[in-house]
């Protein structure tokens, strides 16, 4: 087998194992417990309180987001963990410096969080004000978003970073 050929084995299957292991540890409730349940209620309470300030009539109780439509409630998938999860694991795996991948970690949560943010607020107002259009946005359109996003921070980070030497 060529060089390269297993070296890309190498990083596959590095990429799917740091993947199942963030998995494990950071959606797992049994891991994680407490620390995801506040996650999931600061979700819900900055997504109402941004909300409010914008005149929005949604309160937050825990998880659960009120408004003029259904209630809302925040699971492990709205954090946008999964996300950050598949892009923090290629930046892990891939050859770059240490430093160079804590930026593009960094980068990584700090864009997807943005992003799923944005995920959720638009979430919320879909499902208030145009109800039938909520599970479109939800199952179709914004998982779409979420993985360019994730695509292109990667991208742009691993355009951007210089792989270290090997001796």
């Amino acid at each position: 087998m060529h060089t390269t050929t297993k070296r890309r084995l190498w990083i596959a299957a590095g990429y799917l194992l740091t993947a199942l292991l963030l998995s494990v540890a950071l959606l797992s409730d049994l891991v994680l417990g407490d620390a995801l349940e506040d996650l999931r209620t600061f979700v819900a309470g900055a997504v109402a309180t941004t909300l409010g300030f914008f005149g929005v009539p949604v309160t937050s109780h825990g998880s659960l987001i009120s408004g003029p439509g259904s209630p809302l409630r925040i699971v492990n998938e709205c954090t946008g963990l999964d996300a950050m999860i598949l892009v923090v694991s290629a930046v892990v795996v891939l050859p770059a410096t240490w430093h160079a991948k804590l930026v593009g970690i960094g980068l990584s949560i700090l864009v997807l969080s943005v992003v799923n943010f944005i995920r959720v607020v638009t979430l919320v107002l879909v499902g208030s004000y145009f109800p039938e259009w909520l599970d479109v946005s939800h199952l179709y359109i914004w998982p779409v978003i979420v993985i360019l996003a994730g695509i292109g921070v990667l991208s742009h980070w691993a355009d951007r970073v210089e792989s270290p030497r090997t001796a």
